[in-house]
Parts: structure tokens; C-alpha cells; sequence
């Protein structure tokens, strides 16, 4: 039997995703914010490290999370964006402009059940 095996020079490991902390937090940041108004760092880390291989490391991701302009911290380890308070704003606003939309989600919700 003539079987030879892979050299690890000959199979290099390709990273996926993201070349650098920065573009990768972007995109997480994007990702998060988009369905929830918050999110927390274990949330970024999770989407950013899926297989837990990337080109840099989690410190050089902490520090990207700490220097980013779009991240606003609401405690320790939570976060949320302007565009992402601005959205729920918006959704506060049109909810009280319109009672009658409001009542009606509550009313074919199980919220609106666990509320009264």
C-alpha cells in the first residue's frame, strides 16, 4: 500500500471571514443591531469567531470594541448603536401616533395576553 500523507505546508489553513478586528466588528455590529436595540459583547464575539479561527485575536478584537465610534455602551458588557436607538425611537413614535395599531398588536399578541 503506497499511501502518503498531507504535509502540513501542502494544506494551509484558510481563515475565514474577515482579514482584519475592525472589518469584522463592523460587521457584527451591523448583524447585532439590526434585529435587537442591544447586544453584548459575548454576542460579538460569537459572530465574529464562529469556528474561533480569524487572522487576529480577541485582543485585538476588545481593543477595536473599545475605540469603535458606532458601539455605545449601556454597562459592562452590553451595547447598542445610534442608528439602532434611532430605529426603536421611530417605532415608540409611530406606535403613539397610531394608539389604535398599538392596542391591536397587543390584543392578537401573547403579549398583549401576559400584559392584562
Amino acid at each position: 500500500m503506497n499511501i502518503t500523507a498531507p504535509v502540513p505546508q501542502s494544506t494551509p489553513v484558510n481563515r475565514p471571514r474577515y482579514q482584519t478586528a475592525s472589518s469584522a466588528l463592523d460587521s457584527a455590529i451591523a448583524h447585532l443591531s439590526e434585529p435587537s436595540v442591544s447586544f453584548t459583547r459575548k454576542d460579538i464575539y460569537e459572530y465574529v469567531f464562529p469556528q474561533g479561527i480569524q487572522k487576529f485575536d480577541l485582543a485585538e478584537l476588545d481593543r477595536e470594541i473599545k475605540t469603535n465610534q458606532q458601539l455605545l455602551p449601556l454597562g459592562q458588557d452590553r451595547f447598542t448603536t445610534v442608528q439602532a436607538l434611532e430605529r426603536e425611537i421611530a417605532t415608540v413614535k409611530q406606535w403613539m401616533k397610531e394608539p389604535d395599531f398599538s392596542r391591536h398588536l397587543l390584543e392578537t399578541s401573547k403579549l398583549g395576553n401576559k400584559i392584562r
